[in-house]
């Protein structure tokens, strides 16, 4: 069978028409977007005036940098909100101890979950970022710098400030404690902290604190530098309750006035805390100082440091 017929048997097949007919090419209009925008994959709200509440789910992020002249400068009251400062800043008036930055809102009975914080500056309110009763929350890349209390707190006052995750960030030259948890009467379990700067705080750099029978346990401080702090470089401090199973690995505590790491008990425990990894170096009391005071200090770990130049004891 040649070409011909093969042609001549296809075309009486399919009548005229029924296949090959196409319609107009011409397009019906101008071509339209086939791919969502940001704003309808993930809808975002902008904040460009502060104080700002946020009582609604969702993301949120800057559009300016904000001053606040009165009272906070954004509080979160809602599970599951993303605040994006778009690498801009929230200033407070300076002159206002009881202030916070950014207040996440938690209770004893609500807690709040899932809350993230990231990409910019707080300063100049009396506590830079407290968060309260948060679990599952992340804060990253935050600068929390000249405040006039503590740069970064997480508090389990009455509940549980658990899981959380403070990231990448530099918290330097406020007027207390830098990073300090806190599981008053309470928990303060499962946190991390992580590639961060702590630096020139008045008082420790990082603190963990357990008091009215509060348990502060399973936290991680990762990979960070706790550098000239006007207290200790990092202090433990189980008070009345339990500071307990924390990790301090990777870290470098240099040129604080205090100790370089310190545990204290008044009348609790202080128990089965590793640190491995770190470097202490130049501070202006001991190295490492374990004491269990009244309490029970006891099982606690080091590993694979190194201790120089500190002007007391190196352990």
């Amino acid at each position: 069978m040649n070409m011909r017929t093969i042609a001549w048997i296809l075309a009486a097949a399919w009548p005229a028409g029924s296949v090959w007919a196409q319609g107009s090419l011409t397009p019906p209009g101008d071509p339209a977007p086939t791919m969502k925008t940001l704003a309808q994959v993930e809808p975002r709200t902008p904040i460009d005036a502060a104080p700002y509440a946020i009582s609604q789910s969702g993301s949120y992020y800057l559009t300016t940098n904000l001053v606040c002249t009165n009272g906070n400068g954004v509080t979160i009251s809602a599970d599951g909100v993303t605040l994006d400062l778009e690498g801009y800043a929230i200033f407070g008036p300076g002159d206002q101890p009881l202030s916070k930055g950014i207040w996440v809102a938690g209770a004893g009975g609500a807690p709040l979950h899932g809350v993230v914080v990231r990409n910019g500056t707080v300063g100049r309110f009396g506590t830079g970022l407290l968060a309260e009763q948060c679990q599952g929350g992340r804060f990253e890349r935050l600068a929390i710098l000249n405040n006039l209390g503590k740069g970064l707190v997480l508090e389990g006052n009455g509940g549980a400030c658990n899981g959380n995750a403070i990231v990448r960030c530099a918290i330097g030259a406020n007027g207390d404690v830098g990073v300090y948890f806190r599981a008053s009467a309470g928990r303060c379990e499962g946190n991390r902290l992580a590639d961060c700067v702590v630096q020139s705080n008045v008082s420790h750099g990082v603190e963990l604190s357990a008091p009215f029978s509060g348990r502060c346990a399973g936290n991680l401080i990762l990979d960070s530098a706790i550098d000239g702090n006007g207290g200790h470089g990092l202090w433990l401090d189980g008070v009345d309750g339990r500071c307990e199973g924390n990790g301090i690995a990777r870290c470098v505590f240099l040129r604080n006035d205090g100790d370089g790491i310190s545990t204290a008990v008044a009348d609790g425990a202080c128990n089965g805390n590793l640190f491995t990894g770190c470097r202490v170096n130049g501070n202006g009391g001991d190295g490492l100082k374990i004491d269990g005071f009244n309490g029970v200090c006891a099982g606690n770990v080091v590993a694979d440091c190194g201790f120089g130049e500190n002007r007391d004891a190196e352990i």
